[in-house]
């Protein structure tokens, strides 16, 4: 699977539910971390493809002035930039799906 196609898969989990400060709320809904992962679990992807995801999401997110580049150096660095944008910096789910799909079509430009 390319990452393009990858990201697709998480905005259509995003679409169906968006939810701050929970990878999963009780309703189903998940947050940004949260689409990527059960994207990654419901189609046995590998954890290389997740974590190449989160980290083009990451880099998308600091590009985009949505969060600080800083953020990137952390030891959990993608995940902490993607949760901080989410559930801090995120206007509403549009802005989160924009993200996503900037970082797909990104993807995509380059052939992944």
């Amino acid at each position: 699977m390319k990452t393009s196609e990858f990201i697709a898969l998480a905005e259509a989990e995003i679409t169906k539910g968006w939810c701050r400060h929970a990878t999963e709320d009780e309703h189903r809904n998940v947050c940004m971390f949260g689409a990527y992962q059960r994207v990654w679990a419901h189609h046995s992807c590998s954890g290389t493809l997740l974590y190449h995801a989160l980290t083009l999401t990451a880099a998308m997110i600091a590009e985009l002035g949505l969060g600080h580049l800083s953020d990137l150096l952390g030891p959990a660095a993608p995940e902490t930039v993607i949760a901080t944008f989410n559930d801090h910096r995120a206007k509403d789910k549009d802005e989160v799906l924009a993200v996503m799909g900037k970082t797909r079509l990104h993807c995509q430009e380059a052939g992944d």
